[in-house]
């Protein structure tokens, strides 16, 4: 018997359910663990920020599994894409 389309897509989207649930994992790992060495640590806007940044991509990354792949891209790839455009705009 031969899968369909469907059957691999709910596979595919399982596995990257699961990649992405380690991701956010990991991120709030090491957040916690600088938040318990805060004495130690010196923060920065930038990592609070870009550490921001990659979790918003993880949650469109996971939220967007079952969305059309037409679309023009989300606005954390297209802000992405290009470092000299002064903001992000569609």
């Amino acid at each position: 018997m031969r899968a369909t389309s469907l059957d691999l897509f709910a596979y595919l989207a399982a596995f990257v359910s699961v990649v992405l649930a380690l991701a956010v994992s990991d991120l709030l790992q090491s957040l916690h663990r600088l938040i318990r060495a805060r004495k130690r640590v010196r923060w920065s806007l930038t990592a609070i920020l870009a550490a921001g940044l990659v979790f918003l991509a993880i949650l469109e990354e996971f939220f967007g599994l079952g969305g059309s792949q037409a679309s023009s891209g989300s606005l954390i790839s297209t802000c992405s894409r290009s470092s000299l455009r002064p903001s992000c705009s569609r």
